[in-house]
């Protein structure tokens, strides 16, 4: 009978020293499981690449996919660690550099294509004969991807279809390589007939024996590289399911680095030195980064944001930065590691007393010192703003610490229309600009704030202390 091993990972989040050791444990029962007859395949199911890391902010992933083919991947679903941060153009260079199929069949505009570069299902033909069908599902986070002109597909109806077409090409075994979550494949597996194994990810739940949900088996290998799984078929011999075992093996912390994956790695790290090292524009004084005053590396942003749109005013929270910028040769391993996090701009049209809201949000301490989860542990600080001059008291009393506002220095008038250029650090989690008198007018989200400033560096340097907007504010 013909007998099958799938070795798998998820959700490694770019731990690559700890993926190199898995590898090492991985080619071990691979070459176990091969010497005993079986046909081994090595899959991981996403989010292997993280933002928080340089090698991933450098290059938004596209320089990760080698490091992965050396750890032996041969097939992955696709994850949220690149399309939903940096959009589905950052996505489709990853792809271009994968040699391996990247799997997300409802990552689409409805019933459009999916997107370029990844692939709804592959057939694969084992030496025995067998043929396994795999096709691959992503998360569609609540139809957050609608920011990229997706509006997604339901995943069951997605499923149910591609287990029909599957089926009907011959596939004895099916398989669901999925970036879903636990939950979601709990209820995938009671809703959708005839899929055989679904591989689990996104959710990070260690599942030491798998978990059976009628006749399909659920597996899943934790996080961060810290155990492999493993997952033991034996199919009849028309390829169909007879049965089925997994575990999970931890990975010793002192086990050996691979020494394919290091190798890969030094040539990542080669790469990126010389993307690091670019220099995108040049500051005549340092800016310095205040998350509870003044902070003239927002300031610049501000200014970039607000000619970039064409604006009159700019607002950006100070927390997108996590450090200022010296003097001199700004590089563009510098402007990344100074603003590490994913932020688009938006523009709005807001009416003078909106404005004047925010602003008065934008100094209470308990806002200002707020740790939003997306700024990776910056406080969301004092918004830097240009186009605007603010006197503020900041001893006054809430609501009331704002004295004086000026736009482009005519004073503040509360019931006109102001176009104001500002980031999606006003979200539904969050916002300096919300309620009445904010219309949204337009939002990039193939763009980020990042983005901008080097374009609004290169464009201007040699670029000086912005000039200051916030009169008499003091840290807390």
């Amino acid at each position: 009978m013909p007998e099958l091993t799938i070795l798998h990972t998820n959700d490694i989040h770019g731990h690559l020293t700890a993926l190199a050791r898995l590898t090492t444990v991985a080619r071990a029962e691979h070459a176990a499981a091969a010497a005993a007859g079986r046909t081994v395949y090595r899959w991981d199911g996403g989010d292997a690449i993280d933002r928080r890391f340089e090698p991933c902010r450098l290059t938004r992933g596209a320089s990760l996919p080698p490091v992965l083919a050396a750890s032996g991947v041969t097939l992955q679903a696709v994850g949220n660690d690149i399309g939903l941060p940096y959009g589905m153009l950052a996505l489709e260079h990853v792809a271009a550099r994968a040699t391996y199929p990247m799997l997300a069949a409802n990552l689409r505009d409805g019933t459009g294509p999916v997107v370029n570069g990844i692939r709804e299902s592959v057939l694969l033909d084992a030496p025995d004969g067998t043929r396994i069908g795999v096709f691959g599902l992503t998360d569609p986070w609540n139809g957050v991807y609608r920011v990229y002109g997706l509006n997604m597909p339901d995943e069951q109806d997605v499923a149910a279809r591609l287990v029909a077409e599957l089926r009907a090409a011959g596939a004895g075994l099916v398989v669901l390589l999925s970036h879903l979550g636990l939950d979601a494949d709990r209820r995938m597996a009671a809703a959708v007939s005839g899929i055989d194994l679904i591989v689990g990810a996104h959710s990070h739940d260690l599942l030491p024996v798998g978990e059976w949900v009628g006749r399909t088996l659920i597996v899943q290998a934790g996080n961060y590289a810290e155990h492999l799984g493993r997952v033991d078929v034996t199919t009849d011999a028309g390829g169909r399911l007879l049965a089925a075992a997994a575990h999970v093996i931890p990975i010793p912390h002192d086990a050996p680095e691979d020494a394919v994956v290091m190798r890969a790695m030094d040539d990542l790290n080669v790469e990126l030195d010389g993307i690091r090292g670019q220099v995108i524009g040049d500051l005549d004084d340092p800016l310095a980064l205040d998350h509870f005053g003044v902070s003239p590396v927002a300031q610049v942003a501000a200014v970039a944001l607000r000619d970039r749109a064409g604006a009159e005013v700019g607002l950006i929270g100070s927390g997108a930065f996590h450090t200022g910028l010296a003097a001199g040769p700004v590089t563009f391993g510098a402007l990344a590691d100074a603003l590490p996090v994913t932020v688009n701009p938006l523009v709005s049209r807001v009416s003078g007393a909106a404005l004047r809201r925010a602003l008065e949000r934008g100094v209470e301490p308990e806002v200002v010192s707020f740790r939003l989860r997306g700024l990776r542990g910056s406080p969301i600080g004092v918004p830097a703003v240009a186009g605007a001059s603010v006197h503020v008291d900041p001893t006054a009393a809430a609501g009331q610490r704002v004295i004086a506002v000026t736009v482009n220095g005519e004073p503040l008038d509360p019931d006109r229309l102001y176009t104001v250029a500002h980031t999606d650090l006003d979200n539904e989690e969050f916002s300096y600009l919300s309620g009445d008198g904010v219309t949204l007018l337009g939002s990039d989200y193939t763009v980020l704030v990042e983005d901008v400033l080097h374009e609004y560096l290169r464009a201007h340097s040699p670029v000086g202390t912005p000039e200051v907007a916030w009169h008499g504010l003091t840290p807390t």
